[in-house]
């Protein structure tokens, strides 16, 4: 059983911040408003708080009531088996990030992640989820006119869906494609026993080859292995032969190389001695006094040609220094015609809104207060005029209801009430008009002071102007007068750097007319200072050059001596081709016998692993037909089983079908009774749920011969016994929205009253007008506002009544019923 405590919103769609408590103990509870208001809006948080879903599957960003700031928040409260549950989900943080925390009698639960909170809902509620809470707690008035009116396929699957049979449907068609896939599975699985019984045959016979083939293996390694002792002892003897020869080889080369080291030296020797002749000769001229001498000439010529370059540079710096100031004074002189055009702008601006200023009237904030004065005292006499309706309708709601009325003075029999009856109607009808004519005046009077409201403030907004138009003016001047000095200072700079450029440039002309001597200079400077580096270098080199030559003629007298005693050492290490050629004969035969054997040996080996990987492979093969065996049995088991699976689903979803209609119309029979006041006594529903319903009189008709309300009615009683299904015994709440739309008193008060009868249930309604406040226990009203978002508010006594509804009331219709309680008082404009 779930029963409602509260649902608080914050800055949901369009509702600012509420809180909304329906009575617990029983009773009926409207949420009541204007369409649009946001009253469905309390039924898509009380779903987003408990299962996480939103309309049409948006992103819960969505439910952020636009243009609001702050935290986004639903919070319910509700009693579940005899525990107090709160659920709180909304959008935290900068991305508006979805959260979601559960508390169970006051202790936080640990769900973790948005999809935890969810099941932990749905695994509390008994796997019921969001559709099924719908169908089972909410009533809604899009889905009644599909019980009757929708073609029956449609109908059928609506029925289907509001009674949770869909969810056994789409297991069924689960059920039978899994069926179908394991047929297919077991159609196409090869295998038999007759292809295991082969695979183990041809398992036996690779084995018995490969027995055979690794005998063979043994007998030509025992043969290998006796010719490996001969070919050792003829390797040994050709190993020595060629470790002579190869020491003859060495020694040869190294004749060779010594030899080559002798013709390198006496190069070398050589040239060490031409190298020395040549630094002799270069070296004249090259003491230190001629360098020194050289490189003080090139430092003057260096520093005349810097002097020529460094005037040059001068003029064009001070020829471009002068060009800029030139030019910022013409951009100062430009200043100075903006700020004055900027000033005539800013005096005729003030003088405009001066004149602007002087024409408002000067007696607009009295005028204001006596339209304010005005309309209060036309409130007052609406109030005086309501309060003296109320009294002459209750007056004549009394002798109305009562046969012999008597004087409420001296409680005597009235003489004839019928004429007094009339002059309280005609009463009524003068203070009704009166009522609307206060009223017309009261709207007046406020439209006159909203319209001096908006004078006032625009003679503000002109005064404002005027005074900012003044202040502009004075800037304007302001920033004139500092233009004008600014551009007499850059003027005077310019004309100081221009006679400072004239003066440089006279430099710079003659700096240029030198230059050709200063460059001559500078070049033979250059010449000789080379040619005395030249001369000293080749003066520091000589002593070295001599040692080297000194040097190298040593190392050649070494290195001939060197030759000789190498090729020497080569002649001694000759060996005699007979002798190399014999060994290798011997080695050659010994290890052709060897190759022979180890062929045949190898050629055994290879039979032996051809015989093992067809062993491998007859094992593989036994295998897997043993396996493609066992696999089709397990196919055909499983086969089976999806088989019964699909039968027993299809068999409890069709007797939950033939049950449904019968246990629909049963509980819908006994609401129609009482919602028609008897007039209908049953309804039946066939194979494809077509409602048929039997009057008092035992006439029978389908439903869509009834008229527009009476079939609403029926759809209601169906809807409402599907929900009754759903929540069986538990009871709990029944969500209404906008039940009774095109009914009228008589019928929005049998609905009620059944509603009322049933069982353990917490009746919630939505309503867009004030059609059933006077037959539930408690008025919720949803009130709109542009600024903050609605808000919800308990009924006031006084409810504005629409002139629509005063001007259609008829005399006649005026009969005896219930009085309504204060805190739903009557109401005239």
């Amino acid at each position: 059983m779930i029963t409602i405590e509260s649902v608080e919103l914050v800055n949901v769609r369009s509702i600012g911040r509420a809180v909304v408590e329906p009575l617990v103990d029983g009773g009926v509870t409207a949420l009541n408003g204007p369409r649009g208001v946001g009253k469905s809006t309390v039924l898509i948080g009380l779903l987003y708080a408990l299962f996480g879903t939103t309309p049409d599957g948006v992103p819960a960003q969505a439910l952020r009531r636009q243009g609001s700031e702050g935290e986004v928040k639903i919070v319910v409260t509700f009693v579940h088996d005899g525990q107090r549950i709160v659920l709180e989900r909304g959008l935290k943080g900068r991305n508006d990030t979805p959260y979601a925390k559960v508390t169970l009698n006051g202790v936080e639960q640990t769900v973790g992640k948005i999809r935890a909170a969810n099941e932990w809902v749905i695994r509390r509620f008994g796997d019921l989820d969001a559709t099924g809470f719908l169908a089972a707690f909410v009533v809604r008035q899009k889905e009644l006119d599909a019980l009757v009116k929708a073609r029956a396929a449609d109908r059928r699957a609506l029925f289907e869906r509001l009674a949770g049979i869909d969810r056994m449907s789409d297991a069924v068609k689960t059920a039978r494609a899994e069926e179908t896939t394991a047929k297919t599975t077991l159609e196409h699985l090869p295998g038999s026993a007759e292809e295991a019984a082969a695979a183990r045959t041809d398992l036996q016979r690779a084995q018995e080859h490969a027995a055979t083939a690794w005998k063979d293996f043994e007998t030509a390694s025992a043969a290998a292995g006796a010719e490996d002792q001969a070919l050792a002892q003829a390797t040994e003897r050709f190993e020595d032969v060629t470790a002579r020869v190869r020491a003859h080889q060495e020694a040869a080369q190294t004749a060779q190389q010594a030899e080559h080291h002798r013709a390198l030296t006496a190069e070398r020797a050589q040239h060490a001695a031409r190298e020395v002749d040549r630094l002799t000769a270069a070296s004249a001229g090259g003491t230190a006094e001629a360098v020194h001498a050289a490189r003080a000439a090139l430092t003057q010529a260096q520093q005349a040609v810097a002097e020529n370059q460094a005037a040059r540079a001068t003029a064009r710096t001070a020829t471009a220094a002068a060009t800029a100031d030139a030019r910022r004074a013409q951009q100062a002189q430009a200043a100075v015609a903006r700020a004055r055009t900027a000033l005539t702008a800013a005096r005729a601006e003030a003088d405009k809104q001066a004149r602007l200023a002087a024409a408002v009237p000067a007696d607009l904030p009295q005028q204001l207060q006596a339209a304010n004065a005005r309309a209060g005292e036309l409130q007052e006499q609406r109030g005086v005029l309501r309060g003296e309706y109320q009294r002459l309708e209750g007056s004549i709601k009394a002798l109305s209801a009562t046969v012999d009325p008597i004087c409420p003075t001296c409680s005597t029999a009235l003489a004839d009430p019928h004429e007094l009856l009339q002059t309280l109607r005609t009463a009524l009808d003068r203070v009704r008009e009166q009522g609307l004519t206060a009223k017309a005046q009261q709207e007046q009077a406020a439209e006159r002071a909203q319209a001096l409201t908006a004078q006032i403030a625009q003679a503000q907004q002109i005064q404002q102007a005027a005074e900012f138009a003044r202040q502009q003016h004075q800037a304007a001047l302001a920033a004139a007068q500092e233009a004008d000095a600014a551009a007499d200072s850059l003027q005077a700079e310019a004309e100081a750097s221009a006679q400072g450029a004239q003066e440089a440039q006279t430099r710079a002309e003659a700096a240029v007319a030198a230059e050709g001597e200063v460059q001559a200079a500078f070049g033979a400077a250059s010449a000789r200072l080379r040619q005395a580096e030249t001369a000293a270098e080749a003066a520091a080199a000589l002593a070295p050059a001599q040692i080297t030559a000194e040097e190298a003629q040593t190392a050649a007298a070494a290195a001939v001596t060197a030759a000789e005693q190498a090729a020497a050492q080569a002649a001694a290490a000759v060996v005699p081709d007979t002798e190399r050629v014999q060994a290798q004969a011997v080695l050659t035969a010994a290890s052709q016998r060897v190759q022979e054997l180890r062929s045949a040996m190898q050629a055994a080996q290879a039979e032996h692993r051809l015989a093992e990987q067809q062993v491998k492979h007859s094992e593989m093969a036994r295998d897997q037909a043993e396996l493609r065996l066992k696999n089709r049995a397990a196919a055909a088991a499983e086969y089976e089983r999806r088989t019964a699976v699909r039968e027993a689903l299809d068999t409890f979803r069709k007797d939950r079908i033939a049950r449904l209609a019968p246990e629909v119309s049963e509980v819908a029979t006994d609401l129609i009774t009482r919602m028609t006041s008897g007039r209908y006594v049953s309804i039946e529903l066939d194979e494809e749920f077509t409602a048929v319903v039997t009057d008092d009189t035992g006439q029978t008709r389908p439903v869509t011969w009834l008229s527009g309300g009476e079939e609403s009615v029926v759809a209601f009683a169906l809807r409402v016994a599907l929900g009754e299904l759903w929540a069986g015994q538990r009871g709990g709440l029944l969500f209404l929205d906008e039940p009774f739309t095109a009914q009228d008193v008589a019928s929005r008060t049998a609905m009620m009253a059944a509603i009322r009868d049933l069982p353990n249930r917490q009746v919630i309604i939505i309503n867009h007008a004030s059609e059933a406040t006077d037959m539930v226990d408690l008025v919720l009203n949803v009130v709109p506002d542009n600024e903050t978002g609605a808000r919800i508010e308990g009924a006031s006594p006084f409810i504005e009544m629409p002139e629509a509804v005063l001007a259609g009331i008829d005399e006649d219709d005026l009969t005896p019923g219930p009085i309504a309680s204060d805190d739903r008082s009557a109401s005239i404009p």
